[in-house]
């Protein structure tokens, strides 16, 4: 079966909004979830879904909320999904620092029309994003502390839902989600 990363958005930041991962953990075995690991503290958990697949985004955050007491954003990947990600990102492909490359996981891809676009460096000069599908590849020239694209800006400008991770991070993804 086919292994599964659920994103969490804004968790361990601040006062209010701890997590300890072992609860977290648990809380996913509670859904049946097997092989359940999590990757650092900023909310990236792998497991295995049960027989009757992945619970839905909806259901994991209102567990979330109702164990944690805060509502969390949850963005749902696959294995296969998280590798098409890692493989593809127009800013390494073209030789820039991968320590500047960031991805935004959106909860589906947006729907922008030819009036709309999305100008990631009119928000944050500097910065630039390519939209494919339901990722945001993201160069955050001048790091990702003085970036003016959040997650907050994104939901507005994308209608959806999304989270950004470091490169580091994806390429952890896609290992600890792979084949065992």
């Amino acid at each position: 079966m086919t292994r599964h990363i659920a994103l969490l958005r804004a968790i361990n930041v601040g006062r209010g909004r701890q997590v300890p991962m072992k609860d977290l953990s648990a809380l996913f075995a509670s859904f049946g979830a097997r092989d359940v690991i999590t990757y650092i503290q900023s909310g990236n958990v792998v497991f295995t879904p049960p027989p009757k697949g992945a619970p839905s985004t909806n259901k994991l955050a209102a567990a979330i909320e109702a164990r944690f007491g805060f509502a969390v954003p949850v963005v749902l990947s696959s294995h296969a999904h998280m590798v098409e990600t890692f493989e593809h990102n127009p800013f390494l492909e073209r030789g820039e620092d991968r320590k500047l490359a960031h991805v935004a996981f959106l909860s589906g891809t947006p729907k922008i029309t030819a009036g709309k676009a999305l100008d990631v460096g009119a928000r944050s000069p500097g910065d630039e994003g390519v939209l494919r599908g339901d990722v945001l590849y993201l160069h955050l020239a001048n790091g990702a502390g003085k970036s003016k694209v959040s997650a907050d800006w994104l939901d507005r400008a994308l209608s959806v839902t999304a989270t950004v991770r470091n490169w580091n991070t994806v390429e952890k993804l896609v290992e600890l989600s792979g084949p065992s």
